[in-house]
C-alpha cells in the first residue's frame, strides 16, 4: 500500500482508469476499484465521496489536457487552415489512445454527474469561444468567406467533432477507421469555414 496520501490518491486513479479500458464506467463498482488499487474502504473514503467522484478527478484531466491542446490549434492561424491539421489529429489520437475508456465514459457521463457536466461544457464554451475568435480573423484577414456568425458556427463544429468523436469511441458503424473519421471531420470543418475550394484532408491514423 501505499505510503503518503498524494501516493495513495493517485493509486486510485490509476486503477480508477485502468478499469475503464476494460469497462463502462456504469459497470464499475467501489469494490473493484478497492481490488485494482489494493486499498481498503476505508482508504477509499478517505479520499474519494464515491464512485463518480474518483471519477471525475481522472476525467477531469484528460479533459483539461484535450482542451488545453485544442484550443492551442484553433488558435493557431496557419495549422487551423494549412496541411498540418491532419498531422495533429493523428497524435492525438495515438496520445489519447490509452486512456479512450476514461474518455469514453465522460463523454457518456457529464450529462450526468453534475460536477463534470460544469467542466465538460466550460470547456466546450471554451473551444467555441476560442474557434469563433479565429473565424473571424480568417474572415478579416480573407482566408474565409463571409457568413453565419462566427458564434454559431462555432457552437456547431465543436458540438459536431464532440458527437462524432463520442459516437466512433461508442463502436458506430462507420466510423470505426479513425483516419477516415478524421479526414472526414477536417474536410467539413475547412468547408465550413473556409469554403469549398478548402485544402483536402492529408494520410489515414488507428482505429478509434
Amino acid at each position: 500500500m501505499a505510503e503518503t496520501t498524494t501516493t495513495v490518491e493517485q493509486s486510485i486513479l490509476e486503477a480508477v482508469a485502468r478499469l475503464l479500458a476494460r469497462q463502462p464506467l456504469g459497470d464499475l463498482s467501489v469494490a473493484q476499484i478497492l481490488v485494482e488499487a489494493q486499498v481498503s474502504r476505508t482508504t477509499f473514503y478517505a479520499y474519494f465521496s464515491s464512485r463518480d467522484d474518483a471519477f471525475v478527478e481522472v476525467a477531469s484531466a484528460l479533459l483539461d489536457e484535450i482542451a488545453e491542446l485544442l484550443e492551442q490549434t484553433l488558435s493557431d492561424s496557419e495549422l487551423r487552415s494549412g496541411p498540418g491539421l491532419g498531422a495533429a489529429a493523428r497524435g492525438w489520437v495515438r496520445d489519447i489512445e490509452p486512456r479512450r475508456g476514461v474518455l469514453r465514459s465522460a463523454m457518456d457521463e457529464w450529462s450526468r454527474i453534475p460536477q463534470l457536466q460544469s467542466l465538460y461544457l466550460a470547456h466546450i464554451h471554451r473551444l467555441e469561444a476560442t474557434l469563433a475568435a479565429g473565424v473571424e480573423a480568417d474572415r478579416a484577414s480573407g482566408r474565409a468567406p463571409e457568413g453565419v456568425p462566427a458564434p454559431a458556427l462555432a457552437a456547431v463544429v465543436i458540438w459536431t467533432v464532440e458527437r462524432t468523436v463520442g459516437a466512433a469511441l461508442g463502436g458506430a458503424p462507420g466510423l470505426q477507421r479513425s483516419g477516415k473519421t478524421i479526414d472526414a471531420l477536417i474536410a467539413a470543418f475547412r468547408t465550413t469555414v473556409f469554403g469549398p475550394t478548402a485544402s483536402a484532408p492529408e494520410g489515414e491514423a488507428e482505429t478509434f
